[in-house]
């Protein structure tokens, strides 16, 4: 098992902690503090983004503000890990070799001290250096993932992504996200990842995805021998707490309120802010540094006190007994965050359905969102100094604590001309595959001034579809009793070979006039495209004519 120190970092690898085995002496695990785009096996990103363009007849009639008509967007899928490369492998096998045989290292000796004399590493026969075994932490039992991207900067840049997910919790912990962006985000990530952005020099330089990843990761870990006393005097919380008041308090959302007056200037910041467990768990280190909550460990075996050993130890320690220092903490100043409060009824009435939650407390779409009630907390409003609860216990250990990590940090990725090709697709749906011919059809004549009873109009559309081989018909006959009728229709189009859409019919008119039952024969236009079909005089094959005697 992973042993929560002595811990260790690679020069030149600052974001990559490496850890000891608790019994083997050859075994170490890396645990990386920025999230990465994962890779497979040939060392491809584990990443795609489509850009679509669209048709914009579909893309007016689905948007709901018609005056923005977002004929592009975009879709980007990726997988984050917190893996390592094979030469960061290399590296850091490389150099664990060459500090284990090393005994006055603080990290060699600090290990031998706590594990009880127990030696730094195992020699391989007829070797002059130890075998190393790296692998990943292995003892998660929780944790999420949260993805950032495009925030703040309106629906034309992002539509929607992942906010909240379970990473694998085994391995390298393989977290998958997805974001779709709009008429400007897409162009954005398209061109970032296609170009690079504005002014970079360098065409080999790293590609920023304007993306934030999160991990927050709890597990178990090893510690050996150790008694550690945590105390703090309830007042001193208390006074230390209310210095966070006002940030977190609970009032009415709104936004940023600007007033101005004839001599004055008044900006007011009217939204509410909820503190998350990261939040509340900083809030702790910094009691923890201002010496308002003391940790002090009363037995630590072999290690000196007041040594920089023991103040390595004190400061691993802090995560592992976070969440019992938290437990004290949150209950005494901290509400939950539930959104909508419950509505009460101003009079009693009989056999009415108790109110449920309000949903208009004047939360925004992204507040309804956010994970609340166990994650996110509001300052309690009226926090009575005299029922604050101190902090005294004990914490002996020689065995497995809950340690926690928040791995971090920006996105960046770069792609050789090969994977933007595989990677990266432009995709045309502006004329979908199968398509509708929509025909609106109507007639032209006056039927009271020419005594015209009716008009029947028949059309049909009988195409074989070159790919499926299947023939797409359809056939409709519309009559007119006015003149003032519009009919609408409407056939699946085939395509031929060459993929082009086959959009001719056939129609067919005929008239009937009042009180007999001569008419002219009916007129058939054939192989005709026309969208707005008008059946008049001319097409019926004759004319009106005034004559005067």
């Amino acid at each position: 098992m992973l042993m929560l120190f002595p811990t260790i970092k690679v020069p030149g690898l600052d974001d990559l902690e490496i850890f000891r085995d608790h019994e083997k002496e050859d075994t170490f695990y890396v645990l990386r503090g920025r999230p990465r785009i994962a890779e497979d096996n040939e060392g491809n990103p584990q990443l795609s983004f489509n850009f679509f363009s669209r048709n914009a007849d579909i893309a007016y009639a689905s948007s709901s503000n018609k005056e923005l008509v977002e004929t592009q967007l975009g879709q980007l899928l990726f997988t984050t890990d917190l893996s390592i490369s094979a030469e960061e492998h290399k590296k850091i096998t490389d150099y664990l070799e060459s500090i284990l045989d090393k005994p006055n290292l603080n990290f060699t000796k600090l290990y031998s001290k706590l594990r009880a004399g127990r030696p730094a590493f195992i020699k391989i026969a007829g070797s002059n250096k130890p075998k190393i075994k790296l692998g990943t932490p292995n003892t998660w039992k929780d944790g999420v993932a949260r993805l950032e991207i495009l925030e703040g900067l309106g629906e034309t840049f992002k539509k929607q992504s992942s906010s909240e997910v379970k990473p694998a919790l085994v391995g390298s912990n393989a977290a998958a996200f997805y974001a779709t962006f709009g008429i400007e985000g897409s162009q954005l990530m398209f061109d970032a990842l296609t170009k690079g952005y504005q002014g970079d020099k360098d065409k080999g330089n790293l590609t920023p995805l304007q993306a934030i990843v999160r991990y927050e990761l709890k597990g178990f870990a090893f510690i050996p021998n150790l008694e550690i006393k945590v105390s703090a005097n309830s007042s001193q919380i208390f006074s230390a707490m209310e210095s966070y008041k006002e940030d977190y308090s609970k009032f009415r959302r709104g936004g940023i309120k600007t007033e101005i007056g004839f001599f004055t200037y008044k900006r007011t910041d009217s939204r509410s802010v909820t503190a998350s467990k990261t939040d509340i768990s900083k809030m702790v280190e910094e009691l923890i540094d201002r010496k308002v909550i003391n940790i002090e460990i009363t037995d630590f075996g072999d290690v000196a006190a007041n040594s920089e050993e023991l103040k390595e130890i004190e400061t691993s320690l802090r995560t592992s007994l976070m969440e019992v220092i938290m437990q004290t903490i949150i209950p005494n100043f901290f509400q939950t965050a539930f959104i909508g409060d419950e509505k009460q009824p101003e009079e009693e009435e009989d056999e009415q359905p108790k109110s449920g939650p309000n949903p208009d407390v004047g939360v925004s779409a992204a507040e309804r969102n956010r994970p609340n009630v166990e994650t996110h907390y509001y300052f309690q409003s009226n926090v009575d100094k005299t029922k604050i609860t101190s902090l005294n216990f004990n914490f002996k250990k020689n065995g497995t604590v809950e340690f926690r990590r928040y791995p971090n940090g920006s996105l960046t990725t770069k792609l050789s001309q090969e994977q933007l090709k595989s990677l990266v697709k432009e995709i045309d749906i502006s004329s979908p595959r199968v398509q509708i011919l929509e025909v609106q059809v109507g007639v032209n004549a006056d039927f009271g001034t020419d005594n015209i009873h009716s008009i029947i109009v028949n059309i049909s559309y009988s195409q074989r579809d070159a790919a499926s081989n299947m023939v797409r018909e359809n056939s409709k006959s519309f009559l007119f009793k006015t003149g003032q009728e519009i009919y609408t229709f409407r056939v699946t189009m085939a395509r031929n070979a060459k993929g082009e859409l086959i959009d001719f019919y056939n129609a067919e008119a005929k008239i009937s006039y009042i009180g007999t039952a001569e008419a002219p024969p009916p007129i058939t236009l054939e192989n005709i495209s026309d969208r707005a079909l008008i059946i008049s005089y001319d097409k019926l094959g004759f004319v009106t004519v005034n004559c005067i005697a």
